[in-house]
């Protein structure tokens, strides 16, 4: 019975303290919770249904954040250049035509388009259809649904390839280079006012990126800077610049180490001071790298991801800075293409970046 006694404490972990008492074996640690940071991945949202629009290129896109929806217009289609309207929902990733009243502008490949929270509004600028250029501005209420011209009879010079971004703190569309078919290309910076519909140019007396086309560029918020990459100039461009919207002057943060020239990309800033370029065409053809530049730092990395879109250019996107997510819809290719893809911060194990 001792022997018995004896095994049935050891086998339950407890002894007899002096006042006779068993007492229990401390409780098992948890295992902590493996380190882990957060990291930029791709994820393919193409819906299955049917419902989508014609794969294109070239065309526009903006976030509508009271809508949380991609809105597209225009760009090349299959057989012809497109002016319809479509939004992506991101809660269902469904895709709907929006029907809209006025206008629309007239079909167009290569314009620009910001957003204006204010206003809740799509506004377009520019573009290309076949021989002719545009210099018109329009405004699509995503509310109404209803386009309207507000271009003032002073304008800059019509052109196409572009780049375009929106000053939050003036209220405008700021604009950069371009193509016209004067067999020129631009290095004028111009601003279009929401508010009171009028152009202003910006251009400093000097310095500043050589003229070009079929760039790139994004707004860093905190320093109000516009950030311009790349683009086309007889060639693949390499460099990159920022426009200091309140003192109007360029610098050039062109570094020795960066990646190949390219034109055609896509390119946001994201909350930690970072440009952020994908996919693009450079000598070599069309790409589905991911780069950053900090603009801290000055340094450019490549950004290692598993699985990515296909390669391509001239794609429509849009950041969603409150969600940490970039959109890229259609795109050239291997074919003209209509998916839709994610880039976004997801939180995966410290050794797994």
């Amino acid at each position: 019975m001792r022997t018995a006694a004896l095994a049935l404490l050891l086998a339950t972990g407890s002894t007899a303290g002096c006042g006779g008492a068993a007492t229990p074996a401390a409780p098992t640690a948890p295992s902590p919770a493996p380190p882990t940071v957060l990291a930029w991945r791709w994820r393919n949202l193409t819906p299955a249904s049917s419902l989508a629009p014609e794969p294109r290129a070239h065309g526009v896109a903006v976030y509508d954040a009271a809508g949380r929806r991609l809105v597209v217009f225009g760009g090349q289609g299959e057989r012809a250049l497109l002016d319809d309207t479509w939004a992506f929902d991101l809660a269902s990733s469904t895709w709907s035509q929006l029907d809209t009243r006025g206008g629309p502008p007239e079909p167009r490949l290569g314009a620009d388009a910001v957003y204006d929270p204010v206003a809740r509004r799509l506004v377009l600028w520019a573009g290309q259809a076949g021989s002719r250029f545009f210099d018109d501005t329009w405004a699509l209420d995503l509310r109404t649904l209803e386009w309207r011209d507000l271009s003032p009879e002073s304008r800059p010079q019509a052109r196409y390839g572009s780049a375009s971004i929106f000053d939050a703190a003036q209220r405008r569309l700021v604009q950069f280079a371009g193509f016209t078919d004067l067999s020129r290309r631009f290095r004028d910076t111009q601003a279009f006012d929401l508010a009171v519909h009028r152009w202003e140019d910006l251009t400093p007396p000097e310095g500043g990126p050589r003229v070009r086309c079929l760039l790139t560029a994004a707004l860093h918020a905190p320093s109000r800077r516009m950030i311009v990459y790349g683009g086309q100039n007889n060639g693949f461009l390499d460099d990159l610049w920022a426009f200091d919207l309140a003192a109007r002057t360029w610098s050039d943060l062109t570094t020795q180490s960066r990646p190949a020239g390219r034109l055609l990309a896509s390119s946001f800033v994201d909350r930690e001071g970072r440009f952020v370029v994908f996919g693009g065409r450079t000598e070599l053809g069309q790409v589905n790298e991911t780069w950053t530049f900090d603009l801290a730092r000055g340094e450019w990395s490549l950004l290692a991801v598993t699985e990515r879109p296909p390669e391509r250019d001239s794609a429509m996107t849009a950041y969603v800075e409150a969600e940490e997510r970039f959109l890229v819809f259609g795109g050239n290719g291997a074919r003209r293409m209509n998916d839709v893809w994610e880039l976004s911060r997801v939180a995966v194990p410290a050794m797994a970046r």
